[in-house]
């Protein structure tokens, strides 16, 4: 009995590998292609480039703390971004104690990093990310980009990447920011929340040139007002 009961249990993994296979087959001959492809697109076009990417989540632990304080532990979202332009590469992280990612976010985050470029009529303008649906794939998203556009006069070029495609430089920016505020912390530093964290790593970073970081701090307050004024507009999508 022991014997059927291995052999079903190995015909069911064996089933299971074959129903998978091909997916995992498709997944990396689409990889391959992208990261082959990206290469050249990169190459063939000037312009400014953003590549952008929600982080996980960042836990305000505290230093020595009591173990009923681990499940109580409030949560920081980290947006981050790489922006490249002539040449010179810049680290962006964006923090909130808001932890919902919308694309009232997005819009923050990205209108923050024009902010420290030299971006002009007639420019291109090429915006990278992973393939998420929710906040980089809808309707409010692509309206941005047409605000962007219309704003500054320029040719807005977006780029998606394979879903599940795995950590890439962007993700860099976000970890970087979050291992830096935990050795703080457990070095004794008090960083409470978003606010606190902004400056600690501007302290840790701010001077540095190659590669310039930014970090910047995005309010509540701010959001709150964005996805009340999204409640009341109409998404359109102007004619291609």
């Amino acid at each position: 009995m022991e014997q059927i009961k291995v052999n079903a249990n190995i015909t069911n993994i064996i089933d299971a590998i074959i129903k998978l296979l091909p997916k995992i087959i498709h997944h990396r001959n689409l990889l391959k292609n992208y990261r082959n492809t990206i290469a050249e697109f990169r190459d063939i076009n000037t312009g400014i480039m953003i590549d952008i990417d929600f982080s996980e989540k960042l836990k305000v632990i505290s230093k020595q703390e009591a173990q009923s304080q681990h499940w109580n532990q409030k949560g920081i979202i980290v947006h981050s971004g790489i922006m490249q332009e002539g040449g010179v590469k810049s680290y962006h992280a964006h923090l909130s104690d808001d932890r919902f990612q919308d694309q009232v976010f997005v819009n923050h985050v990205l209108d923050k990093m024009l902010e420290e470029s030299s971006l002009k009529e007639g420019d291109k303008l090429i915006i990278e990310s992973d393939n998420c649906t929710s906040q980089y794939k809808c309707a409010e998203h692509f309206s941005g980009l047409q605000d962007i556009a219309r704003k500054y006069k320029v040719t807005v070029i977006r780029v998606y990447g394979v879903a599940g495609h795995g950590k890439g430089d962007v993700d860099h920016v976000g970890g970087l920011a979050k291992v830096c505020v935990r050795r703080e912390i457990v070095a004794g530093e008090a960083l409470y929340n978003s606010e606190d964290m902004v400056e600690c790593l501007k302290n840790k970073f701010g001077d540095s040139e190659s590669p310039l970081y930014f970090f910047k701090e995005i309010t509540s307050e701010e959001l709150e007002r964005g996805r009340k004024e999204a409640l009341h507009y109409d998404y359109k999508s102007d004619a291609v």
